[in-house]
């Protein structure tokens, strides 16, 4: 039974992580900002890795080999039929309500996706026996809450550039 759970998790990250890829290549078109812009495309390409990571994961536990060319194409592929009509439709509505947003807002709905996207790596991790498994989710929790703090930097940043330097930098510790 631990199998066939192991894969539900599985499954289950596999999607939230493919949600989380369309929602920063759809905010990396939105945001003016060219820092906010870098940002967004980046961790969309560290979701794309995180994908590909869990995907092979996946096919391991499942028995199957995995093949040397998978691509991210080819796994999100396997997981389209498993979105109903409702998400999709949700997911475009959150993508058209977020077009007219300004930056902060954008910046704002990021760190909060990813900020559940790390409490639901954790929660999974506490839940699983499977070390190679349990680990392997922590790692993600532990990516998530990086880009998290990475995603309130930025917004830090964009507020107020001076207070975010002289904090920084901490140009009062000269000589220490």
């Amino acid at each position: 039974m631990e199998g066939i759970q192991s894969l539900s998790r599985l499954d289950a990250a596999l999607i939230n992580e493919k949600r989380t890829i369309d929602f920063f290549v759809e905010q990396a078109k939105n945001i003016k900002n060219p820092l906010g812009k870098d940002m967004f495309q980046d961790l969309a390409e560290k979701g794309r890795r995180n994908f590909r990571m869990l995907y092979q994961f996946r096919r391991r536990r499942a028995g199957e080999r995995p093949g040397l060319n998978d691509s991210l194409e080819n796994s999100a592929a396997a997981f389209e039929g498993s979105e109903d009509d409702f998400e999709k439709r949700l997911s475009r509505g959150i993508a058209r309500a977020l077009a007219d947003y300004d930056d902060y807002t954008i910046l704002e709905a990021a760190s909060s996706l990813i900020d559940k996207a790390s409490a639901f790596f954790s929660h999974f991790s506490e839940m699983i026996k499977d070390p190679a498994e349990r680990e392997l989710f922590r790692s993600l929790a532990g990516m998530k809450h990086e880009h998290f703090l990475d995603i309130r930097d930025v917004e830090e940043y964009l507020k107020d550039p001076g207070s975010w330097f002289a904090e920084m930098e901490h140009h009062g510790l000269d000589g220490a």
